[in-house]
């Protein structure tokens, strides 16, 4: 019997979800809070959202990038239907992403 071509995605939407989570969570010290700090964090969430939704485009054709980053600004609603918050040119409002 020949093996199917097609091979099913190794993660399902809960990991998406939780990943998401994850990234949310994402903090600092409290020794490493400052200003400047605060801005690198931001950076870093998108940074580890960017690096996750690659993958997680990898592994599934149908993967929705945006609606994924979209969902790990925090206070975003991870069990929504759909993202509360809308990629704009393909980047998230500065304001979505506060540490």
């Amino acid at each position: 019997m020949a093996k199917a071509a097609h091979k099913l995605p190794i993660f399902a939407k809960r990991h998406y979800k939780r990943l998401a989570q994850v990234v949310q969570g994402v903090v600092l010290s409290h020794d490493e809070l400052s200003e400047c700090a605060l801005s690198e964090l931001v950076s870093i969430r998108r940074g580890i959202a960017g690096e996750f939704a690659a993958m997680l485009g990898r592994d599934n054709p149908r993967f929705d990038r945006e609606r994924f980053i979209a969902a790990c600004a925090p206070g975003a609603n991870v069990r929504a239907r759909t993202a509360n918050i809308k990629a704009q040119n393909g980047q998230l409002p500065s304001n979505q992403w506060r540490a």
